[in-house]
């Protein structure tokens, strides 16, 4: 208080000023960047209000002006808008906000860091900066490489270990195909997510069906969407 009384020149009014300075709307930001493809990059924001909600300064809601700019080309990226209420406030609710942004693919091209503003939309001054650095980003390759196709021993169908569900394929065949015994083990036994991508006719729809019968063993009263 009795620095801000010097900077004032008033320090019968200092306690005041302090008061009246907390009610501004000050945020911090903390931010995980994570690239989707060479030329996406996935950023969460975290938002931190650091200040005091005050009813009759900040009503029911304060709205914030969010943009990504770089500052080397002065061009800007991405813009919107997010609200902070006081009930997200009070709640100490969490509050992020996702954004989807380009990343130019020559090296020449990509400036060493992002900057992340939001902005208040009523109170003078009331803007926060995040730094996003590109120096330790890792890009994923331009073709994921495709999962090689093991040399495995056929699995027969009595690795279900259900007479019920064996009996779905007696008749049909004896033994699981090479991708179906190379994913059995994930489909079956676990509850990994699976992204299956094979040609038409190399069994994938036998793999959903490993699948559901895991659900239905270890849910038994939940429901399964087959699309």
């Amino acid at each position: 208080v009795s620095e801000i009384g010097r900077m004032i020149r008033d320090q019968k009014n200092a306690k005041h000023v302090k008061i009246l300075a907390l009610v501004i709307p000050r945020l911090s930001l903390e931010c995980t960047a994570r690239p989707i493809t060479r030329t996406l990059l996935a950023v969460d924001v975290s938002v931190t209000p650091e200040f005091k909600w005050v009813r009759n300064q900040h009503g029911h809601s304060q709205l914030f002006h969010v943009w990504v700019d770089d500052v080397n080309k002065r061009e800007i990226y991405h813009h919107e808008t997010y609200t902070m209420t006081d009930k997200d406030y009070h709640e100490q609710n969490e509050m992020s906000v996702s954004l989807v942004l380009p990343i130019p693919e020559s090296d020449d091209e990509r400036p060493p860091q992002y900057q992340i503003h939001f902005v208040s939309a009523y109170w003078i001054g009331s803007h926060a900066v995040y730094p996003l650095s590109f120096q330790h980003l890792i890009r994923p390759h331009d073709y994921p490489p495709q999962t090689q196709l093991l040399d495995l021993h056929p699995l027969p169908i009595q690795a279900l270990q259900n007479e019920q569900w064996e009996s779905f394929y007696r008749g049909k065949f004896e033994y699981f195909n090479p991708i179906q015994t190379q994913v059995f083990h994930v489909a079956y036994h676990t509850d990994n997510n699976i992204l299956m991508g094979a040609p038409t006719g190399s069994g994938k729809t036998v793999i959903a069906e490993l699948v559901t019968f895991r659900s239905l063993h270890t849910r038994p009263n939940k429901k399964i969407i087959y699309i």
